[in-house]
């Protein structure tokens, strides 16, 4: 048997034993609606108005510093600031934001999110500049990528977030020692049976190895390359704020390095850049808007 099959063996058991989150059918309606050829405001405004809950949670979160909101007091109104590409990324941040925030302690649950938060939103801005990937997917993954983190939290009280929230190389590799699999694996198995799309489970599955040759498929390295800059970029540039980030183990280099600095310090980015086509201009963009995104706390 393989190692990888022995890994996501474990991660279904892990997953299993803790039980998997239940996930809202909105989400699947909604990323079928939007993808249609014309999509129907009505029905995208009447399938998230429904649950109250859902729709609090909704506009507190458009009007959020991640999405530049601000006296947002209705769903229609919402969907009309934002656009359809980031209401759907509200909802979707919305319902994992309430399936999760019980699931660990709050302290930690806040870094969790506004490291999550970060990377989607870093992700979205990579496709929106680089226009070869898709922006709803590539917010789905970056929201997604560390999603198993809070179930080994709750499985193993000694469990430590700072290798893989800092994005450690070799963090993985720690947890399969000691729990036979990892969170990568673990959140594979999640958003699988979540029914996320495949791409996403895909990525999630390898996020913190800089060597995307391991997707065969064009797409999929393409969202692999996008998921590992944005976390780089997060963790080095963008950080985690109100004082996160110092406790955070980092790469080398200050995030403001150039593309040619980069890839002078590990090849592996050459293919990355390639990959996603991010020239230099690229890159500074995405900083500026990194430092403009300000903290949001799950209260």
């Amino acid at each position: 048997m393989l190692q990888k099959d022995v890994d996501i063996r474990q991660a279904e058991e892990i997953v299993k034993g803790i039980g998997i989150p239940v996930q809202s059918k909105i989400v699947n309606n909604l990323y079928k609606e939007i993808k249609q050829t014309t999509p129907d405001i009505r029905k995208i405004v009447s399938l998230t108005s429904k649950d109250v809950g859902l729709s609090a949670s909704i506009l507190k979160i458009a009007n959020s510093s991640y999405f530049g909101g601000g006296g947002i007091s209705s769903i229609e109104y919402a969907l009309n600031i934002v656009g359809l590409t980031s209401f759907f990324n509200i909802v979707v941040s919305s319902i994992f934001l309430n399936t999760y925030k019980e699931i660990t302690d709050r302290n930690i649950f806040s870094k969790f999110w506004n490291h999550s938060m970060l990377v989607a939103k870093t992700m979205s801005l990579i496709a929106k500049i680089t226009k070869n990937i898709d922006e709803n997917d590539a917010y789905i993954t970056g929201l997604f990528h560390d999603c198993a983190i809070p179930l080994f939290l709750k499985r193993y009280s000694d469990y430590n977030t700072l290798p893989a929230l800092g994005n450690e190389a070799d963090a993985t590799a720690k947890e399969d020692e000691k729990f036979q699999t990892n969170h990568c694996m673990a959140g594979f198995i999640l958003t699988t049976s979540w029914r996320l799309p495949d791409v996403v489970s895909r990525v999630i599955s390898n996020h913190h190895n800089i060597d995307i040759s391991s997707h065969k498929k064009l797409y999929v390295r393409k969202m692999a390359a996008c998921a590992y800059l944005a976390e780089y970029l997060v963790i080095n540039y963008g950080g985690l704020q109100d004082g996160t980030s110092a406790e955070m183990p980092t790469k080398s280099g200050s995030g403001t390095e150039s593309k040619d600095d980069m890839i002078r310090n590990n090849p592996g980015w050459e293919p990355i850049f390639t990959e996603l086509g991010v020239k230099e201009a690229d890159l500074t963009n995405i900083r500026r808007e990194l430092q403009d995104i300000g903290e949001t706390s799950e209260e």
